[in-house]
């Protein structure tokens, strides 16, 4: 996975780790369910998080824009993560990311400076 930023293998360290697989598990061609959302789930934290395209995140994962689109999709509509516990999950996931993302940029802006 080349090219990425920090705020990147972040994003993708943490839905990794909210879905218990190892980052190289989710640039694997593997079909198991629990990678592929994995995988899912790391689109669409790159999809909300970053300024990254459907295709710029397929590039990434060495994977179609439509597949991205797909599993970005599946995240949304909660077609991957059914039960209450797991939603749960999935919204603290999200208001981690999002605080992460923010001081990455806070802290690049104060670098710039």
């Amino acid at each position: 996975m080349e090219n990425l930023t920090l705020t990147d293998h972040m994003l993708i360290e943490i839905g990794c780790n909210i879905c218990n697989v190892m980052p190289f598990e989710v640039t694997s061609d593997s079909n198991d369910k629990k990678i592929v959302n994995a995988r899912y789930l790391c689109y669409w934290l790159l999809y909300k998080y970053t300024a990254l395209t459907y295709k710029d995140i397929g590039l990434l994962f060495n994977k179609s824009e439509r597949m991205v689109y797909l599993g970005v999709s599946r995240v949304k509509s909660n077609l991957i993560f059914k039960d209450a516990e797991e939603q749960t999950k999935l919204t603290e996931l999200s208001l981690m990311a999002k605080e992460i993302v923010s001081t990455i940029i806070k802290q690049n802006k104060h670098g710039m400076d």
